[in-house]
């Protein structure tokens, strides 16, 4: 069996945290079995899909199973519309010394190793 799915999910962004809405496209071949024997004697091009005891698959969960599939794992909008949140940071204030160098925070460590 043959087939093809196409839908959209929506999904968050990885980058900006907002929702993204993906297309997604999905092609299967899978090959109808009974059980696990039946299974590995399928050519490796093939998934294998059990049917049940009746000999009915449900298509629901093969169509969910191939979505699943095809999600990316870090879904981002394309960088042209990804509105990624920049804070500014606040600029230091500069303390500097009289002769115009900043402090250098270990002096404190240096007059207790003096000690």
């Amino acid at each position: 069996m043959s087939g093809s799915c196409h839908t959209q999910v929506v999904m968050i962004c990885q980058r900006c945290l907002g929702e993204v809405t993906l297309d997604i496209d999905s092609s299967f071949e899978l090959g109808l079995v009974f059980n696990d024997e039946q299974a590995r004697q399928l050519p490796r091009r093939l998934e294998p899909a059990e049917l049940d005891e009746q000999g009915q698959l449900d298509l629901w969960t093969v169509i969910e199973d191939e979505v699943l599939l095809a999600l990316p794992p870090f879904p981002t909008h394309s960088e042209d519309e990804c509105q990624l949140l920049q804070t500014e940071s606040e600029p230091e204030p500069e303390t500097t010394d009289s002769d115009g160098k900043r402090p250098n925070p270990f002096d404190v460590l240096a007059q207790l190793k003096q000690k």
